[in-house]
């Protein structure tokens, strides 16, 4: 059976420590004065980060922090850390925190281009329906059944 202290590597974190999460964030073009875009949306990559708000011995509960304005993300809510979890919503570090932005990345785009496949495929079979279907209607129109 596994000591609740091993479940996370180096010291326990304590109330008021800071995780962090990247996430990407996509800015959308700049406008002109009649409103029409005037360039390309901007994809940036930022850091957020999370204050703990409570340590328990199986993982941290966190909140949105801002080290400029405190009171800023009071209202939201709080999200728990399991130490051992496999995918863990904030991290200790930042490093860790970005390998874990890439590897949800990696599996988003594994996902997306496994749906882009699909799709492919789909239109490829629709499109020979429609080829199969137009030939029988030529062949009913020209009175070959």
């Amino acid at each position: 059976m596994k000591n609740s202290n091993e479940a996370t590597p180096g010291p326990l974190p304590v109330v008021g420590d800071i995780w962090y999460r990247y996430e990407d964030v996509l800015y959308a073009a700049p406008l002109d004065e009649f409103d029409y875009p005037t360039g390309s949306p901007r994809l940036a990559v930022e850091l957020r980060t999370f204050q703990v708000k409570k340590v328990t011995p199986k993982g941290v509960w966190v909140g949105r922090w801002s080290s400029t304005i405190p009171y800023l993300f009071e209202g939201e809510k709080h999200r728990f850390v399991l130490f051992d979890a496999r995918k863990q919503f904030a991290c200790p570090s930042k490093l860790k925190a970005l390998e874990s932005f890439v590897a949800r990345k990696e599996r988003q785009s594994g996902i997306l281009s496994s749906q882009l496949r699909r799709a492919d495929q789909s239109v490829a079979i629709g499109k020979q329906m429609i080829d199969k279907e137009s030939q029988s209607i030529q062949q009913i129109e020209v009175g070959v059944v």
